[in-house]
């Protein structure tokens, strides 16, 4: 059995925010003063192996909880909160 364990760290800068037309699947620049604020995302992730399986867990953006909530990658669009993301790959072939 192998083990993995890990973390990652993304700093994302400040810019000003774009708007989304979904109905066009347009991005357009933005006339008025909005900014995505800076901040740092952390996420941390855990896997093994047993033969030809392998399982993983993965909990993205914990920082998400020290944030503003009024910050938003794109106009109307939050910031992602933080999710977990579980999988299984099985090798069937040597």
């Amino acid at each position: 059995m192998e083990a993995i364990v890990g973390g990652d760290v993304a700093f994302l800068s400040s810019y000003k925010t774009l708007n989304y037309n979904p109905t066009m699947d347009l991005f357009y620049f933005n006339n008025g003063n909005e900014k995505f604020k800076d901040y740092t995302s952390f996420s941390v992730f855990f896997g093994f192996e047993i033969s030809e399986f392998r399982f993983y867990a993965r909990l993205e953006n914990i920082s998400y909880s020290f944030t503003d909530k009024k910050n938003q990658s794109v106009i109307g669009y939050p910031v992602q909160p933080n999710f977990v993301r579980l999988g299984i790959v099985w090798d069937f072939f040597n």
